[in-house]
């Protein structure tokens, strides 16, 4: 019974860890007087989210492999990423702009100038995108996998944990359900698309965000 529950225990460990770190983010990002040491701060964040479930990972002898990565057929990864990322596109943003949703409300914050864009550009490819999966798609998606027999299991369960460990950041429910459709769609791809590895994930991730940045940029 012990063996049962400890991985249990485990994923509440790292989950609450993530949502408080989460939860402070805007408190640590503040502690930076100058806009340099702001940015230094905001990627520190992802470096302690992404720390956290490779700590574990590591700890407990999880192989490495069974986060979903892989080095055979990278040419059919990164086309894979091409396609999602065209999907999330399409259905996030271009569809909801088409049909008159508010601007702001689809694209989010508008950078104040080109240096700050330019940093998350390479913020959100590199520092969310595969922050992001590491944890959500990889880890709880391979944890909660290696407990259930039911295939959709760790699809529903890590796009939910994915969705509302938004909510201490933004406070807003509406953010909490679009990113667990987005978290759903992404962990639907893992289980059922050939090729679709966490490379393919984090770059149609980290690339999604990325174009959502500049459009913000240009559109607002």
């Amino acid at each position: 019974m012990k063996q049962q529950f400890k991985p249990v225990i485990e994923m509440a460990v790292v989950y609450i860890l993530l949502m408080t770190v989460v939860a402070f983010s805007s408190d640590i990002v503040k502690l930076g007087n100058t806009v340099g040491a702001k940015m230094a701060l905001t990627v520190l964040v992802y470096v302690i989210l992404t720390a956290i479930p490779l700590a574990v990972i590591k700890l407990e002898k999880i192989p490495f492999s069974s986060l979903g990565f892989s080095k055979e057929k990278a040419g059919k990864q990164l086309l894979a990423a091409a396609a999602i990322l065209a999907v999330t596109i399409g259905v996030c943003v271009i569809i909801p702009l088409l049909i008159g949703i508010n601007k702001t409300e689809v694209l989010g914050f508008k950078c104040r100038s080109l240096p700050i864009l330019i940093f998350y550009v390479f913020y959100d490819i590199i520092c969310v995108g595969f922050g992001e999966e590491v944890a959500f798609r990889g880890y709880f998606y391979s944890r909660i996998k290696a407990l259930s027999q039911k295939e959709w299991m760790p699809v529903i369960f890590s796009a939910l944990l994915f969705g509302l460990w938004h909510f201490p950041n933004t406070l807003n429910i509406m953010n909490v359900v679009m990113t667990s459709i987005l978290g759903l769609g992404y962990a639907f791809c893992r289980w059922k698309i050939k090729n679709c590895s966490l490379l393919s994930l984090a770059l149609a991730h980290g690339l999604h965000d990325a174009v959502i940045t500049v459009l913000s940029y240009i559109l607002l």
